[in-house]
């Protein structure tokens, strides 16, 4: 158990937020400066937030209309030898968080009033979020202290202003993606680990991350 704990004491791992299709939207933090900051993390393992359903027979990835970001990340991944380790859980668990948010969807359509405000809430969201990465907060720094700082905001005013705000299904999320990253922490000790989540999910994994004693979760801003 010691010598276990010692290897996984030695594994880096770092948790970097990308903003998907804002990559376009943003000067400082668009994808040329992703892939560099990724390159200078220079990790041996690389975790993404996609699904084994996000790739072609040949391994190739399918076309991203959303996470625009890794059909340059795979590439690189693949030209560098870096383990891929996809977040995104397997059947039959996938389609069961997936049947989540249709079901709350659902529930929305039927209570007019509150389906309204949820439209309005996820308005606003992306109305701010494009108005601080233009003018404020378009850099990578930023976007990783600032932001995220601001989405646990949202998210309280969110479940306060919504009846049965669908907070839950964004912590099953962030749940799956954590057990994957724990899995991989213990699959690949002593190494160093990147991993790559949207944004909102960024606070979730290193909170979780930090309740691990037998690793060492290295702040993002060492390296933007």
């Amino acid at each position: 158990m010691r010598s276990k704990r010692k290897e996984l004491k030695n594994t880096e791992v770092i948790v970097l937020g990308t903003l998907h299709e804002y990559h376009k939207n943003s000067k400082e933090y668009n994808l040329k400066k992703l892939i560099q900051i990724i390159k200078k993390i220079n990790p041996a393992v690389i975790c993404v937030e996609l699904s084994k359903k996000d790739f072609n027979l040949d391994g190739s990835l399918k076309k991203q209309r959303t996470k625009i970001e890794y059909s340059q990340i795979i590439p690189l991944a693949k030209a560098k030898k870096w383990e891929i380790v996809t977040l995104e859980p397997d059947e039959p668990a996938w389609s069961e968080l997936i049947e989540s948010d249709k079901k709350y969807m659902k529930e929305l359509e039927n209570d007019p009033i509150e389906k309204a405000k949820g439209e309005l809430y996820l308005r606003l969201l992306k109305n701010t979020f494009d108005f601080l990465i233009k003018n404020y907060w378009g850099d990578a720094r930023s976007i990783n202290l600032k932001l995220v700082d601001l989405i646990l905001v949202f998210h309280g005013c969110a479940a306060k202003m919504v009846k049965n705000f669908n907070l839950k299904a964004w912590e099953n999320w962030s749940e799956a993606f954590f057990k994957r990253i724990k899995n991989t922490v213990e699959i690949y000790p002593r190494q160093k680990i990147l991993v790559l989540v949207g944004i909102e999910y960024k606070h979730y994994i290193e909170q979780k991350l930090n309740a691990l004693k037998d690793i060492k979760l290295v702040p993002t801003e060492e390296y933007l």
